[in-house]
């Protein structure tokens, strides 16, 4: 029992140390673009803390896009490029959600059935 114990604690204290910084950036297929995560730290909107922030950079690294996905990084998640103006969100607690640039360069969110919404 107490082996247990202090498993369960090593385990809390690790989940404790998370890094919230979220993941490596990941480049388009095309290389023209990188998708970047961090975590949300503000506990202004309560509904937003500790969610996956994701942003799009160009190849300059100016900032296209930033949307908070409400996918908490307390859950198993993974964010991917799934082609050049496509990108997934797969999320143990929200689901998966897509967003797909636009002809204006701009980005939505895909309802669905794989359209703007």
């Amino acid at each position: 029992m107490r082996k247990v114990a202090g498993f369960l604690l090593l385990l809390l204290f690790v989940a404790g140390c998370r890094d919230r910084r979220g993941r490596p950036p990941l480049p388009s297929p095309d290389g023209l673009m990188t998708l970047h995560t961090r975590i949300e730290q503000s506990r202004d909107d309560p509904g937003a803390y500790l969610c996956v922030i994701f942003e799009i950079h160009d190849h300059s690294g100016h900032v296209l896009f930033t949307e908070n996905s409400r996918a908490s990084d307390m859950m198993r998640w993974n964010i991917s490029w799934v082609s050049d103006d496509r990108i997934r969100l797969e999320s143990s607690d929200i689901g998966t959600s897509y967003w797909r640039q636009q002809a204006d360069g701009g980005w939505v969110k895909e309802n669905p059935v794989g359209r703007p919404g």
